[in-house]
Protein backbone atom coordinates (compact mmCIF):
# COMPACT_ATOMS: atom_id res chain seq x y z
CA UNK A 1 0.00 0.00 0.00
CA UNK A 2 1.29 3.45 -0.92
CA UNK A 3 1.18 5.99 1.85
CA UNK A 4 0.63 9.73 1.45
CA UNK A 5 4.36 10.50 1.57
CA UNK A 6 5.10 8.07 -1.28
CA UNK A 7 2.20 9.48 -3.33
CA UNK A 8 3.57 13.00 -2.96
CA UNK A 9 7.06 11.80 -4.00
CA UNK A 10 5.63 10.04 -7.06
CA UNK A 11 3.65 13.13 -7.96
CA UNK A 12 6.73 15.34 -7.58
CA UNK A 13 8.77 12.93 -9.71
CA UNK A 14 6.14 12.95 -12.44
CA UNK A 15 6.05 16.78 -12.39
CA UNK A 16 9.86 16.85 -12.62
CA UNK A 17 9.79 14.57 -15.68
CA UNK A 18 7.05 16.67 -17.28
CA UNK A 19 9.15 19.81 -16.74
CA UNK A 20 12.22 18.03 -18.14
CA UNK A 21 10.37 16.99 -21.30
CA UNK A 22 8.97 20.50 -21.70
CA UNK A 23 12.45 22.03 -21.22
CA UNK A 24 13.89 19.60 -23.77
CA UNK A 25 11.25 20.52 -26.35
CA UNK A 26 11.74 24.22 -25.67
CA UNK A 27 15.50 23.79 -26.22
CA UNK A 28 14.92 21.93 -29.48
CA UNK A 29 12.59 24.67 -30.71
CA UNK A 30 15.11 27.35 -29.76
CA UNK A 31 17.88 25.51 -31.64
CA UNK A 32 15.63 25.15 -34.70
CA UNK A 33 14.76 28.86 -34.54
CA UNK A 34 18.44 29.80 -34.33
CA UNK A 35 19.12 27.55 -37.35
CA UNK A 36 16.43 29.30 -39.37
CA UNK A 37 17.73 32.73 -38.37
CA UNK A 38 21.25 31.67 -39.25
CA UNK A 39 20.44 30.29 -42.71
CA UNK A 40 18.21 33.23 -43.62
CA UNK A 41 20.82 35.73 -42.49
CA UNK A 42 23.60 34.03 -44.43
CA UNK A 43 21.48 33.77 -47.57
CA UNK A 44 20.52 37.46 -47.44
CA UNK A 45 24.07 38.68 -46.86
CA UNK A 46 25.54 36.43 -49.54
CA UNK A 47 22.93 37.53 -52.09
CA UNK A 48 23.62 41.18 -51.25
CA UNK A 49 27.22 40.44 -52.27
CA UNK A 50 26.16 38.84 -55.56
CA UNK A 51 26.70 35.20 -54.58
CA UNK A 52 24.52 32.40 -53.29
CA UNK A 53 24.71 30.88 -49.82
CA UNK A 54 26.16 27.73 -51.42
CA UNK A 55 28.83 29.86 -53.12
CA UNK A 56 29.68 31.41 -49.77
CA UNK A 57 29.96 27.98 -48.15
CA UNK A 58 32.27 26.87 -50.95
CA UNK A 59 34.40 30.00 -50.52
CA UNK A 60 34.61 29.31 -46.79
CA UNK A 61 35.60 25.69 -47.40
CA UNK A 62 38.32 26.78 -49.82
CA UNK A 63 39.62 29.21 -47.21
CA UNK A 64 39.69 26.48 -44.56
CA UNK A 65 40.78 23.85 -47.10
CA UNK A 66 44.28 23.21 -45.98
CA UNK A 67 47.38 24.81 -44.58
CA UNK A 68 48.18 26.17 -48.03
CA UNK A 69 44.78 27.86 -48.34
CA UNK A 70 43.76 25.71 -51.28
CA UNK A 71 41.63 22.61 -51.78
CA UNK A 72 40.94 20.11 -54.54
CA UNK A 73 37.52 20.24 -56.19
CA UNK A 74 37.02 16.54 -55.37
CA UNK A 75 37.44 17.37 -51.68
CA UNK A 76 34.72 20.03 -51.99
CA UNK A 77 32.46 17.45 -53.58
CA UNK A 78 32.99 15.08 -50.68
CA UNK A 79 32.52 17.83 -48.11
CA UNK A 80 29.20 19.02 -49.53
CA UNK A 81 28.07 15.66 -51.00
CA UNK A 82 27.89 17.21 -54.48
CA UNK A 83 28.75 15.68 -57.84
CA UNK A 84 31.90 16.69 -59.68
CA UNK A 85 29.69 18.37 -62.30
CA UNK A 86 27.99 20.51 -59.68
CA UNK A 87 31.32 21.49 -58.12
CA UNK A 88 32.70 22.38 -61.56
CA UNK A 89 29.63 24.52 -62.33
CA UNK A 90 29.80 26.34 -58.98
CA UNK A 91 33.56 26.91 -59.14
CA UNK A 92 33.34 28.07 -62.77
CA UNK A 93 30.99 30.85 -61.66
CA UNK A 94 33.29 31.77 -58.76
CA UNK A 95 36.28 31.88 -61.14
CA UNK A 96 34.30 34.13 -63.52
CA UNK A 97 33.50 36.45 -60.61
CA UNK A 98 37.21 36.66 -59.83
CA UNK A 99 36.76 35.13 -56.37
CA UNK A 100 38.56 31.82 -56.96
CA UNK A 101 41.49 30.74 -59.08
CA UNK A 102 42.43 27.30 -60.32
CA UNK A 103 46.03 26.17 -60.04
CA UNK A 104 47.65 23.11 -61.57
CA UNK A 105 50.48 21.41 -59.76
CA UNK A 106 53.82 21.70 -61.52
CA UNK A 107 54.63 17.99 -61.16
CA UNK A 108 51.17 16.74 -62.19
CA UNK A 109 48.99 19.06 -64.26
CA UNK A 110 45.99 16.75 -63.77
CA UNK A 111 45.80 17.80 -60.12
CA UNK A 112 43.88 21.04 -59.76
CA UNK A 113 43.72 23.11 -56.60
CA UNK A 114 41.30 25.95 -55.87
CA UNK A 115 42.44 29.04 -54.01
CA UNK A 116 40.70 32.28 -53.07
CA UNK A 117 41.81 35.43 -54.81
CA UNK A 118 42.23 38.60 -52.75
CA UNK A 119 38.71 39.57 -53.90
CA UNK A 120 37.44 36.19 -52.67
CA UNK A 121 39.13 36.69 -49.30
CA UNK A 122 37.54 40.13 -49.01
CA UNK A 123 34.10 38.74 -49.94
CA UNK A 124 34.32 36.03 -47.26
CA UNK A 125 35.45 38.60 -44.68
CA UNK A 126 32.65 41.00 -45.56
CA UNK A 127 29.89 38.38 -45.42
CA UNK A 128 31.25 36.85 -42.18
CA UNK A 129 31.51 40.24 -40.48
CA UNK A 130 27.94 41.10 -41.44
CA UNK A 131 26.73 37.62 -40.54
CA UNK A 132 28.21 37.78 -37.05
CA UNK A 133 26.82 41.24 -36.42
CA UNK A 134 23.31 40.56 -37.71
CA UNK A 135 23.05 37.14 -36.10
CA UNK A 136 24.10 38.48 -32.71
CA UNK A 137 21.37 41.12 -32.97
CA UNK A 138 18.75 38.58 -34.01
CA UNK A 139 19.73 36.16 -31.26
CA UNK A 140 19.01 38.81 -28.65
CA UNK A 141 15.35 38.34 -29.61
CA UNK A 142 15.46 34.62 -28.73
CA UNK A 143 13.98 34.02 -25.28
CA UNK A 144 16.65 33.23 -22.73
CA UNK A 145 19.57 34.27 -24.93
CA UNK A 146 22.24 36.14 -22.96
Amino acid sequence: MIDTFQKSRLSAGRAYLDDLVFDSLALQLTIARIGLLSRGTLRSLAEAEGITAIDFNILGAIRRGSHSGSIRPSDLGKLFALTSGTITYRTDSLVELGLVERMSQADDRRVVQLRLTPAGEAKVDKVMTGYTSVLNEKLKAVDGWP
